[in-house]
Order: C-alpha cells, then structure tokens, then sequence
C-alpha cells in the first residue's frame, strides 16, 4: 500500500472532495444493484444447490473429524476408570457426534468411533444398522464389509490391501478401526490416540482461549462506551461526497469474479485450490475504476481505505483489538447458528475442508488464500468500496447491515451461517468506521479466518 502524504485528509478530519462535482445517476445506480442483486442471488443459490450434493459426494468432514479426535482422546484419557466390558464415560458424546454425520462416509466414520467407545453390543447394532441400509455406495458398503470382518475377527483377520484401502478411504479413522483392539503400548495405536490427545488439548486450550477472549472483549466494550461518552473515541472514517463510483467498483468486482470462475471451470476441469489466486486479476481492474471514471489516484486509495492510517502497526493492533472487542457479539450470532442448524438440520460445509486433512503444501495454500488473499480482496471490496458508497448517502447501521449480509450471503457456508457471518461483516465496517484505513479490518479478518483454521487443523488430523 502506498504511504500517506504529509498532508493526510484522514489525520487533518478535511472532507475527502473530488476532483469534480459528483453526478449520481439514478439509473447507474438502479442498474449497478439489479446487477449486484442477481449475482448475489446467484450464487446463493449454487450455494443451495452445491449443499444438496455434499450430503452424498463430500469425503471430508472436518467438524466431525474434530469431535471425534476429541472423543477418543478423552476417552483416552479417562480409559483407567473403565472396568471390564462397561460403556467408556464419554460414550454419551457419540450422540454428538452422530448429529454431525451428514453423508454415508461421514456415517462409517461415526460407526467406527462408536465401536472404539461404546459397548459392543451398541456399537455392533450401529454397524449392522448402517450394513442394511439401502442405495450405499459402492465404495462405502466395500468399506463396511471390511469393517465388519475387524470388528468381528480382529484387525489381523484382513489383508494388507484391504487394510491400505481404509486407511486411504478413512484417514484417521481408518488407523482407529485398524487399532480396535490392540494393546495401548503398540506403536500404531500409541500414535493413533497421540493424535486424539493433541486435539483434545487444542480444543480445550482454544475453549479456555475463548472464554477468556469474551472476558477481554467484555472489558473493552465499556471501556469503549466511557470513551464514547467522553469525547475520546474519534471515528476516524470521512464521508466521501455522494457518486456512483464506487458502486460501479463493487459491481465490476463481483461481475468479473462470476465470468472469470465460469471462464475457469470451462477452461480446466475441476480446477484446484491454486486456480482461485488466478482470480486475483479482478482486483487491479475494479480498483482501477475510479480512475477511469475521473477520480485521481489519491482520492481513490484514501476513499477505498488504501491507506496506514495512524501506521500500519498502530492499525493491526487496532484491528486485532476490535476484532476481541466483537467477540460477545459474535458469540451470541454464533449460538444463533447453531439454533438454525439444530432446527434445520442443515449444516455449514465449505468447498476447502476437503484440503484441510490433505498434504502440507494445500494446508498453506489455505492459510495463504484465508489469511492474506481474502482478507485484502474482500475488504477493499466490501469495507472498502460498497462501504463507501453506502456511508456517503445513509448512517453506520444501514451501510454496515447491508455489507454484512452480503458478505454473508455470497460465502458458501450456507444460509444458516448468515448470522454469524453477517456479525462478522459488520464488525469488520465497525472497524473501517473507527480506524479510516482497512489495515485494521484486514487484520480482524486474517485472525478470524486463521483461528478457525488452525483450529481444524489441530482437532482434525
């Protein structure tokens, strides 16, 4: 990002005035958000369609990945009070776990870790369930009867081929199966519950972490409030003159994302993670908008947010201090999640969870395009020119309520993640208004995005 001039109209509180007069065009601005709101509702609508299909095709479920780590590392973990053939302690956790099981796959994985908590009269009965189930896919009802021969005769009852191929259809799950009953001192099962013990503690540790986290942000929203009512708090974001250009801005975006990913997907046939950083191509043409539509350069990076406001350290600490501030509010938008799920029974899915149990290369790749590609492609979009727009003609509620729900509506976690989602979005144009520069969001949105990450990573492998 380029560096403020001496003569900063964010740090002198000057209005940011254009180069000329601005002309705001009803019918600019009717078809920017026609055009904005198809798209939207398009992609929400693949979002629908893409989840239909994930029930049955997705191979990797991270969060239910994650519990079960932590079910048999707590079970691990307390296996000195069970005695005999009595049901392990945690076993009323299964239940959880079964709620998370969303596709046959995922139904297998959960039927093994019922076999290593549960009785084996109860685990066997969900085995024998799952076997009778009908229209199972080939390789799943394949995976079964493998099972089925462990659980009846031992993991010494298949072959070496039968063995890799759970393992290369189950992962994890597939070394837990392969364990069933084998001494904890073996070295395959000592690695085995390794790996659901350091889940379990990442999951405590980031519960703790949590907790503390609300506390912190508790704290910083009175002091927030008193500096308010003191005078003390100054909101350093200027109203830039009412236009349509930035509008256009957001438009151009979100329609040259759309062509170029169809561009892409008939170009190369199931086009991998890497081929998204290709939409980068998008990000220099719809900052370049302004310019050609008459505004210099330095109003279009200052209006954007392009800026190091107060110092590029000053601002992540801003942002890194906003984002614990947000933390209660985003609790309660993500206890509303959770309620729309548990009544829908829909569950969040994300096209990258399927990369998060794959090989280290994609797992930083994911890290790289959560941690610093979206967070500087969306915020300049989102924060930085729909944000603007909006704040020139109508209050900080409305502007932020209308970003955060379709920051909220184009990912594709699904329509029951809109709360939690939107609650983010609106935090993130709470910090753009409190700070000017997006350096502060930009640092909310990558620890956000790589908290959840290195969450899943650690409870999930």
């Amino acid at each position: 990002m380029s560096q403020n001039l001496p003569h900063d109209p964010l740090l002198t509180n000057e209005p940011l005035r254009p180069s000329r007069p601005p002309a705001p065009s009803r019918v600019i601005i009717f078809v920017c958000w026609m055009l904005i709101l198809a798209i939207v509702g398009l992609e929400v609508w693949a979002n629908i369609e893409r989840s239909k299909g994930v029930a049955d095709s997705q191979p990797d479920n991270p969060a239910l990945s994650s519990v079960a780590h932590c079910i048999v590392g707590a079970r691990a973990l307390t296996a000195s009070a069970n005695k005999g053939d009595q049901a392990d302690p945690t076993a009323p956790l299964v239940s959880q776990l079964e709620s998370a099981a969303r596709s046959p796959d995922d139904r297998i994985k959960f039927v093994i870790i019922a076999e290593e908590v549960e009785s084996a009269a109860q685990a066997n009965a969900k085995l024998d369930e799952l076997i009778d189930s009908p229209h199972l896919p080939t390789k799943v009802r394949a995976d079964l009867d493998i099972l089925k021969m462990v659980y009846k005769d031992g993991p010494s009852a298949i072959s070496q081929n039968q063995r890799q191929r759970l393992l290369e259809d189950q992962g994890w799950f597939g070394q837990v199966a392969l364990n069933f009953g084998v001494s904890d001192q073996s070295a395959s099962r000592i690695k085995m519950l390794a790996d659901a013990k350091r889940a379990l503690l990442a999951f405590t540790f980031g519960i703790a972490g949590g907790i503390g986290g609300l506390v912190i942000g508790f704290a910083l929203i009175v002091l927030a409030i008193v500096l308010s009512a003191t005078g003390r708090l100054t909101l350093l974001f200027r109203q830039a003159l009412p236009d349509t250009v930035f509008l256009e801005v957001f438009a151009v975006y979100l329609t040259g994302f759309v062509l170029l990913s169809l561009l892409l997907h008939f170009l190369v046939k199931s086009p991998g993670l890497g081929w998204t950083l290709v939409l980068t191509l998008i990000l220099p043409i719809a900052v370049s908008w302004p310019v050609l539509r008459g505004k210099t350069w330095e109003q279009t990076r200052m209006e954007l947010g392009w800026h190091t406001g107060q110092g590029i350290f000053r601002e992540i600490g801003c942002g890194i201090i906003g984002y614990i501030a947000a933390l209660p509010l985003l609790a309660v938008m993500l206890l509303i999640t959770l309620q729309l799920m548990r009544l829908s029974g829909a569950a969040p899915t994300h096209p990258v969870e399927g990369f998060l149990n794959g090989s280290t290369a994609e797992i930083v790749l994911v890290y790289f395009i959560a941690c610093a590609w979206a967070p500087v492609f969306e915020e300049s979009m989102f924060r930085g020119a729909l944000f603007n727009h909006l704040r020139a003609r109508h209050g900080w509620w409305i502007s932020a309520g209308v970003v955060g729900l379709l920051f909220a509506a184009v990912h594709p976690q699904g329509w029951t993640t809109i709360p939690v989602l939107g609650g983010i979005g609106m935090v993130l144009c709470a910090l753009r208004e409190w700070r000017g520069s997006l350096i502060a969001s930009m640092a909310a949105h990558a620890l956000n995005n790589g908290t959840v990450i290195t969450l899943f990573v650690l409870t999930s492998r």
